[in-house]
């Protein structure tokens, strides 16, 4: 296969023990993806991404803005995309007389831009209360790992209704830092998507009946490391190499959900290996 993503779903596909129905009270690992909600939270109007920018004439906007100030209250005032401002820069700099202030004040405003949209990428995914589910991943017991992903908020509103379809019966749920977000996460999808819970999760983070946080498991009583670290600490192989969850929202815009499924799977087949590790050594 020359194509790292279908290595990576075979691989994920097959069953890790014998293929058999498992039991009702197998442990469902399981992890979520997600993205900002952009219809409760808008990105900011810089879109570093964006493919398609309105024509911009340096030239009339140099003609009236002749100093550092005049350059400095456009920009303000005008938000521009990264091929904008890239655009200014490359005439300044093409000019008789670039100016050192006029192209450190574009620099200066890309650069403050720049990092408003990346806070935002990355506050509004981490937050249960602002983020989205893009994907879902799931492994009941020793049973091949399975996905579902969700472009629009019908797909995920079917998302939060199979995670509650899975747990109805009581069934444990295992998997990394679940207590601290994904718990509160799918809770709070479901509340804005009008999905009727089959049970109330218990959000305790010690002496949980219903919950196998692996993150607690490992760290009680200091700062937790990344899942990624533990597994590397632990020598689990991770199917998805140097994928991250930062690459998410990327994956999504360039509409690459087959990725953003694959990782999703691969989180749940580390975070299933890594808690049988520490089920052999650790008591809850």
């Amino acid at each position: 296969m020359n194509n790292p993503f279908e290595a990576l779903t075979a691989k994920l596909s097959a069953p890790v023990a014998p293929q058999k129905p498992p039991p009702a009270n197998a442990v469902m690992v399981y992890d979520f993806e997600t993205v900002p909600d952009e219809s409760r939270f808008p990105r900011p109007k810089f879109d570093p991404t964006a493919t398609s920018v309105p024509k911009l004439d340096a030239n009339n906007l140099f003609a009236v803005c002749k100093t550092v100030p005049d350059v400095a209250k456009y920009l303000a005032a005008n938000p521009l995309s990264a091929e904008q401002y890239d655009a200014l820069i490359d005439f300044e700099k093409k000019s008789e007389k670039p100016r050192k202030g006029v192209l450190e004040e574009i620099e200066a405003c890309k650069s403050k831009a720049t990092s408003a949209f990346e806070e935002w990428k990355k506050e509004c995914s981490v937050n249960p209360l602002k983020a989205k589910i893009v994907a879902f991943g799931w492994s009941l017991g020793n049973s091949p790992v399975e996905s579902m992903t969700a472009t629009n908020s019908d797909e995920e509103r079917a998302i939060c209704e199979k995670f509650w379809s899975l747990v109805a019966t009581g069934r444990r749920r295992a998997g990394y830092n679940i207590t601290g977000f994904d718990d509160a996460l799918v809770g709070i999808r479901s509340i804005l998507l009008g999905v009727t819970p089959t049970c109330k999760l218990v959000r305790k983070k010690y002496g949980n009946h219903q919950a196998l946080d692996l993150m607690t498991l490992m760290f009680p009583n200091s700062s937790a490391m990344k899942l990624k670290e533990v597994c590397a600490a632990l020598q689990i192989k991770v199917p998805a190499g140097d994928m991250d969850g930062s690459k998410v929202f990327d994956l999504v815009q360039a509409g690459k959900m087959k990725e953003v499924a694959e990782y999703v799977r691969s989180d749940v087949s580390v975070e299933r290996d890594l808690m049988w590790k520490l089920q052999e050594v650790f008591a809850e």
